[in-house]
């Protein structure tokens, strides 16, 4: 049963990574299709910061949940609530300058 609960845990960091790739695809196709010259345009930058902070944020939603079911429930809600203010931030951030 423990197992079945750890991968079930791990399912938002693998959600996370697969929305990261998605979206940094559909802004690289969207950058492309808009623009003749897209080879001005740091779409590489974009994708690898997108990509990471998808990433990292998945990780760290998966850790904040094996807290909370490891006994931990405080220190489990400050990883995720931090966390999310941490990824709304730098997602708005990212969005602006592209």
């Amino acid at each position: 049963m423990d197992i079945l609960l750890t991968i079930a845990l791990f399912v938002p960091a693998v959600l996370m990574i697969l929305a990261g790739v998605l979206l940094s695809l559909a802004k690289r196709d969207s950058t492309m299709s808009r623009h003749h010259f897209a080879g001005n345009f740091n779409i590489k930058g974009y994708s690898r910061r997108i990509i990471t902070l998808f990433t990292v944020t998945g990780l760290l939603f998966t850790t904040g949940g094996l807290l909370m079911v490891n006994a931990h429930l405080i220190a489990g809600l400050v990883v995720l609530f931090v966390s999310l203010i941490v990824f709304l931030i730098c997602f708005i951030r990212l969005q602006k300058r592209s």
